[in-house]
């Protein structure tokens, strides 16, 4: 499942749709959404998305991590994508490739 990151409303409404429709959202979903949102130049809703899937029980991967920091790198606000990474240090899930790359591209 791929959105492009001109079409972030089609994809956050597209997700809309399957759960209203007993799909069941997994981690793959909510990163395309959560790219989508965050190539927009949508990080808040990126966010948003993030904590959302996390509170609906699906589990956090850093591949979903390191997308919700991709969408704050490209908005150029680096400190939130240090205290992603903060809270995955504490919290889980423990960063990996993905979600440190993102963290060292934010600080560049």
């Amino acid at each position: 499942l791929s959105f492009p990151s001109s079409e972030w409303e089609q994809a956050l409404a597209l997700v809309a749709a399957a759960l209203a429709s007993s799909v069941e959202m997994d981690a793959h979903v909510a990163t395309r959404a959560i790219d989508a949102l965050g190539q927009g130049g949508h990080w808040e809703k990126a966010l948003e998305q993030l904590r959302g899937v996390i509170a609906d029980s699906v589990e956090s991967s850093d591949m979903l991590c390191a997308a919700a920091m991709a969408a704050c790198e490209e908005s150029g606000d680096w400190p939130k994508v240090l205290q992603l990474l903060d809270t995955m240090c504490s919290v889980g899930p423990a960063p990996e490739t993905r979600s440190g790359k993102a963290a060292m591209r934010a600080c560049v």
